[in-house]
Protein backbone atom coordinates (compact mmCIF):
# COMPACT_ATOMS: atom_id res chain seq x y z
CA UNK A 1 0.00 0.00 0.00
CA UNK A 2 1.29 3.44 -0.91
CA UNK A 3 0.46 5.83 1.93
CA UNK A 4 1.01 9.56 1.60
CA UNK A 5 0.03 12.31 4.01
CA UNK A 6 1.00 15.97 3.74
CA UNK A 7 2.80 17.55 6.69
CA UNK A 8 -0.14 19.80 7.73
CA UNK A 9 -2.39 16.73 7.98
CA UNK A 10 0.25 14.67 9.78
CA UNK A 11 0.82 17.47 12.29
CA UNK A 12 -2.91 17.78 13.05
CA UNK A 13 -4.13 14.18 12.76
CA UNK A 14 -1.23 11.81 13.48
CA UNK A 15 -3.25 9.55 15.83
CA UNK A 16 -6.15 9.27 13.39
CA UNK A 17 -3.78 8.54 10.51
CA UNK A 18 -2.14 5.73 12.45
CA UNK A 19 -5.57 4.28 13.24
CA UNK A 20 -6.67 4.51 9.61
CA UNK A 21 -3.50 2.84 8.37
CA UNK A 22 -3.87 0.00 10.85
CA UNK A 23 -7.55 -0.35 9.87
CA UNK A 24 -6.67 -0.58 6.17
CA UNK A 25 -3.98 -3.14 7.03
CA UNK A 26 -6.66 -5.55 8.27
CA UNK A 27 -7.82 -6.26 4.71
CA UNK A 28 -6.52 -8.44 1.86
CA UNK A 29 -2.72 -7.90 1.68
CA UNK A 30 -2.54 -8.80 -2.02
CA UNK A 31 -5.07 -6.12 -2.91
CA UNK A 32 -3.45 -3.66 -0.50
CA UNK A 33 -0.29 -3.75 -2.61
CA UNK A 34 -2.25 -2.07 -5.41
CA UNK A 35 -3.92 0.56 -3.21
CA UNK A 36 -2.75 4.18 -3.00
CA UNK A 37 -4.01 6.39 -0.15
CA UNK A 38 -3.33 10.12 0.02
CA UNK A 39 -4.23 12.78 2.59
CA UNK A 40 -3.99 16.46 1.70
CA UNK A 41 -5.30 19.85 2.77
CA UNK A 42 -8.58 20.89 1.16
CA UNK A 43 -8.80 24.22 -0.69
CA UNK A 44 -12.42 24.64 0.42
CA UNK A 45 -13.13 26.71 3.53
CA UNK A 46 -16.84 25.86 3.87
CA UNK A 47 -16.50 22.08 4.41
CA UNK A 48 -14.80 19.91 7.01
CA UNK A 49 -13.41 17.68 4.30
CA UNK A 50 -14.20 15.48 1.33
CA UNK A 51 -12.86 12.44 -0.45
CA UNK A 52 -12.67 10.61 -3.75
CA UNK A 53 -12.05 7.06 -4.93
CA UNK A 54 -10.44 6.52 -8.32
CA UNK A 55 -11.07 3.38 -10.39
CA UNK A 56 -9.82 1.84 -13.62
CA UNK A 57 -12.07 -0.55 -15.49
CA UNK A 58 -14.40 -0.55 -12.51
CA UNK A 59 -11.70 -1.60 -10.02
CA UNK A 60 -10.91 1.06 -7.37
CA UNK A 61 -7.22 1.62 -6.68
CA UNK A 62 -6.80 5.09 -5.13
CA UNK A 63 -8.45 6.70 -2.10
CA UNK A 64 -8.01 10.42 -1.58
CA UNK A 65 -8.92 12.36 1.56
CA UNK A 66 -8.93 16.16 1.68
CA UNK A 67 -9.27 17.95 5.02
CA UNK A 68 -9.90 21.54 6.00
CA UNK A 69 -6.99 22.30 8.31
CA UNK A 70 -8.63 25.58 9.31
CA UNK A 71 -11.28 23.78 11.36
CA UNK A 72 -11.35 21.30 14.20
CA UNK A 73 -14.17 18.98 13.16
CA UNK A 74 -17.78 19.92 12.51
CA UNK A 75 -20.78 18.69 10.53
CA UNK A 76 -20.49 16.65 7.36
CA UNK A 77 -23.76 16.76 5.44
CA UNK A 78 -25.31 15.05 2.44
CA UNK A 79 -28.69 15.20 0.70
CA UNK A 80 -31.08 12.31 1.25
CA UNK A 81 -34.53 11.28 0.02
CA UNK A 82 -37.01 14.17 0.47
CA UNK A 83 -40.14 13.86 2.59
CA UNK A 84 -43.66 14.92 1.65
CA UNK A 85 -46.54 16.04 3.85
CA UNK A 86 -50.13 16.85 2.80
CA UNK A 87 -51.03 20.46 2.09
CA UNK A 88 -54.26 20.33 4.11
CA UNK A 89 -55.47 23.89 3.52
CA UNK A 90 -54.26 26.85 1.48
CA UNK A 91 -53.66 28.74 4.71
CA UNK A 92 -51.65 26.00 6.41
CA UNK A 93 -48.65 27.52 8.15
CA UNK A 94 -45.06 26.66 7.39
CA UNK A 95 -44.61 25.76 11.05
CA UNK A 96 -47.34 23.11 10.85
CA UNK A 97 -45.86 21.63 7.67
CA UNK A 98 -42.39 21.55 9.22
CA UNK A 99 -43.71 19.85 12.36
CA UNK A 100 -45.39 17.15 10.25
CA UNK A 101 -42.22 16.66 8.20
CA UNK A 102 -39.99 16.38 11.27
CA UNK A 103 -42.12 13.50 12.51
CA UNK A 104 -40.93 11.55 9.45
CA UNK A 105 -37.22 12.17 9.98
CA UNK A 106 -34.71 9.68 11.32
CA UNK A 107 -32.34 10.76 14.11
CA UNK A 108 -29.47 12.78 12.70
CA UNK A 109 -31.48 14.14 9.77
CA UNK A 110 -32.54 17.77 9.27
CA UNK A 111 -34.96 19.57 6.99
CA UNK A 112 -33.89 21.66 4.03
CA UNK A 113 -35.76 23.78 1.48
CA UNK A 114 -39.58 23.63 1.38
CA UNK A 115 -41.51 23.50 -1.91
CA UNK A 116 -45.22 23.19 -2.76
CA UNK A 117 -45.79 20.30 -5.20
CA UNK A 118 -49.46 19.91 -6.13
CA UNK A 119 -51.37 18.97 -3.00
CA UNK A 120 -48.24 18.16 -1.05
CA UNK A 121 -45.40 20.03 0.60
CA UNK A 122 -41.93 18.73 -0.26
CA UNK A 123 -39.00 19.15 2.11
CA UNK A 124 -35.41 18.47 1.17
CA UNK A 125 -33.74 16.25 3.78
CA UNK A 126 -30.11 16.34 4.80
CA UNK A 127 -28.16 13.70 6.67
CA UNK A 128 -25.50 14.85 9.10
CA UNK A 129 -22.57 13.38 10.97
CA UNK A 130 -20.80 15.55 13.53
CA UNK A 131 -17.06 15.02 13.97
CA UNK A 132 -15.72 16.28 17.29
CA UNK A 133 -12.20 16.86 15.92
CA UNK A 134 -10.34 16.95 12.64
CA UNK A 135 -8.94 13.49 13.43
CA UNK A 136 -12.48 12.18 13.91
CA UNK A 137 -13.42 13.68 10.53
CA UNK A 138 -10.35 12.05 8.99
CA UNK A 139 -11.56 8.62 10.05
CA UNK A 140 -15.10 9.27 8.74
CA UNK A 141 -13.93 10.38 5.29
CA UNK A 142 -11.29 7.66 5.03
CA UNK A 143 -13.77 4.94 6.04
CA UNK A 144 -16.24 6.25 3.44
CA UNK A 145 -13.68 6.03 0.65
CA UNK A 146 -12.26 2.72 1.89
CA UNK A 147 -15.76 1.24 1.70
CA UNK A 148 -15.82 2.01 -2.03
CA UNK A 149 -12.48 0.21 -2.35
CA UNK A 150 -13.61 -2.75 -0.23
CA UNK A 151 -16.93 -3.16 -2.04
CA UNK A 152 -15.39 -2.54 -5.46
CA UNK A 153 -12.75 -5.22 -4.88
CA UNK A 154 -15.35 -7.65 -3.42
CA UNK A 155 -13.81 -7.72 0.06
CA UNK A 156 -17.20 -6.99 1.62
CA UNK A 157 -20.40 -8.57 0.37
CA UNK A 158 -22.53 -5.46 0.18
CA UNK A 159 -23.49 -2.69 -2.21
CA UNK A 160 -20.92 -0.19 -3.44
CA UNK A 161 -23.26 2.78 -3.04
CA UNK A 162 -23.11 6.15 -1.32
CA UNK A 163 -25.73 5.05 1.20
CA UNK A 164 -23.68 2.04 2.29
CA UNK A 165 -20.43 4.03 2.26
CA UNK A 166 -21.94 6.71 4.49
CA UNK A 167 -23.38 4.12 6.86
CA UNK A 168 -20.03 2.35 7.12
CA UNK A 169 -18.24 5.66 7.68
CA UNK A 170 -20.63 6.63 10.48
CA UNK A 171 -20.21 3.28 12.21
CA UNK A 172 -16.42 3.16 11.87
CA UNK A 173 -16.04 6.76 13.04
CA UNK A 174 -18.26 6.00 16.04
CA UNK A 175 -16.01 3.08 16.94
CA UNK A 176 -12.88 5.22 16.58
CA UNK A 177 -14.39 7.85 18.89
CA UNK A 178 -15.27 5.12 21.39
CA UNK A 179 -11.67 3.83 21.47
CA UNK A 180 -12.27 0.58 19.54
CA UNK A 181 -9.04 -0.78 18.03
CA UNK A 182 -8.71 -1.11 14.23
CA UNK A 183 -8.69 -4.92 14.32
CA UNK A 184 -12.08 -5.13 16.01
CA UNK A 185 -13.49 -2.32 13.86
CA UNK A 186 -12.53 -4.24 10.71
CA UNK A 187 -14.00 -7.46 12.12
CA UNK A 188 -17.24 -5.64 12.87
CA UNK A 189 -17.40 -4.24 9.35
CA UNK A 190 -16.88 -7.70 7.85
CA UNK A 191 -19.62 -9.27 9.90
CA UNK A 192 -22.15 -6.45 9.48
CA UNK A 193 -21.40 -5.32 5.92
CA UNK A 194 -24.69 -6.49 4.39
CA UNK A 195 -26.79 -4.84 7.08
CA UNK A 196 -24.58 -1.83 7.80
CA UNK A 197 -27.32 0.67 6.89
CA UNK A 198 -29.49 -0.74 9.69
CA UNK A 199 -26.78 -0.07 12.26
CA UNK A 200 -26.28 3.61 11.49
CA UNK A 201 -29.18 6.01 11.78
CA UNK A 202 -27.09 8.80 10.25
CA UNK A 203 -27.22 7.37 6.72
CA UNK A 204 -30.75 6.04 6.30
CA UNK A 205 -32.55 7.17 3.16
Amino acid sequence: MKWRASKPITDRCSQALQWCRAFAGEWDPKRLKKLTVTFAASPYRDVVGHGATLSTWGVPHTCRVFLNTRCNGGDMCWEETPVYVPKSTPTASREAAEAAARDKLHPGQMLGEMQIVGNRVRFAVWGRYTATSLGHATVWIFAHELWHWLAGTKQVRAANTEQYARAAACRVADMYAAGVDPEHAAAYLRSHAVDIVHYSHHAKE
